[in-house]
């Protein structure tokens, strides 16, 4: 694993790594930068998303870690690119968006070798087939979210329809009943004449 790029997001340091041909970032930058305010609030997005702990969103791995001036190899989990723009996805607060487009604009200026020296070409072009493609995916979904909130007018109106509908079959129910209460109060009445009239006869 070697460091990619060292920056900053709104005075929170950023490292993104390369570890083979995957970039990465450890998952205490991303909690502040996404605007988690502890370790505890990022692991109850994990508990909601489990699927943010598997191969493609994350990993651990042990890495050297400066501790009292001696350095030991300690654990540490750490984000693929993929699990950086799910993580900032599913934060849904303004600065994780933020942080998506920031990371999205950063990366793609490192591809392009505007930011540091280029990698070997190979290396660079497994890289670009993986962001074009998580990059697809997240255009995707924010699509079909911009279609949602254009078509939530269409939905509410749908939604009271439905209950206009369903107020008028509950009304159709009290008739119901009202209407079997007359029949047996009348079939009733019939049985009292019948029985009167024989009584008579």
């Amino acid at each position: 694993m070697e460091l990619l790029l060292a920056t900053e997001f709104k005075k929170e340091k950023v490292d993104f790594f390369l570890d083979i041909d995957e970039v990465v970032m450890d998952i205490e930058q991303l909690r502040k930068v996404t605007g988690y305010s502890s370790g505890r609030k990022i692991k109850e997005l994990f508990e909601t998303h489990p699927e943010l702990l598997e191969k493609e969103y994350s990993y651990k791995k042990k890495v050297p870690n400066l501790e009292g001036g001696v350095t030991k190899m300690r654990e540490k989990r750490f984000f693929t690119e993929s699990g950086i723009y799910e993580v900032s996805f599913l934060a849904s607060t303004p600065r994780a968006r933020e942080f998506r487009r920031f990371a999205g604009t950063i990366l793609k200026s490192v591809r392009k070798g505007e930011m540091i020296p280029k990698l070997p070409a190979d290396r660079w072009s497994l890289m670009e087939k993986k962001f074009d493609g998580i990059i697809s995916t997240f255009e995707d979904r924010q699509d079909l979210l911009e279609n949602l909130e254009g078509n939530t007018e269409k939905v509410v109106n749908l939604l009271e329809e439905l209950k206009g509908k369903l107020t008028d079959f509950d009304n159709l129910k009290e008739d119901v009943k009202a209407l079997k209460k007359a029949v047996n109060l009348m079939s009733r009445q019939m049985d009292d004449f019948l029985k009167a009239f024989g009584e008579e006869g």
